[in-house]
């Protein structure tokens, strides 16, 4: 295990402390506990990339050399669509169900 020294604002050094000794752990527990979590995260991040690279590889489809994505293909789905629902949009109060918005 290699040590390493930290620059840290004195107030809040202060405050982890007291969360460190609160919780029954210490900084370095804290900052040794953020630093694995960080790379396991990175490290599954890396693999998700990768996994994802070899499905597109392995695709059998192919759009053809000038295809793209154009609006109407976009928005033509089988869901509904955002102007039906202002829920969607985020208008709509926490905890409301789905209304028709007739303002649109």
């Amino acid at each position: 295990m290699k040590n390493i020294t930290l620059a840290v604002e004195d107030e809040v050094l202060a405050v982890v402390r007291k969360y460190a000794a609160a919780n029954d752990t210490t900084v370095n527990g804290l900052v040794r506990e953020y630093l694995g979590k960080l790379a396991r995260h990175h490290g599954r991040a890396a693999e998700a990339r990768k996994q994802l690279i070899a499905l597109a590889e392995q695709s059998t489809c192919d759009p053809g050399e000038n295809w793209k994505w154009d609006r109407e293909a976009l928005y033509d789905r089988g869901v509904f669509s955002r102007h039906e629902h202002s829920a969607v949009r985020g208008f709509e109060e926490p905890g409301t169900p789905f209304k028709k918005d007739d303002s649109d």
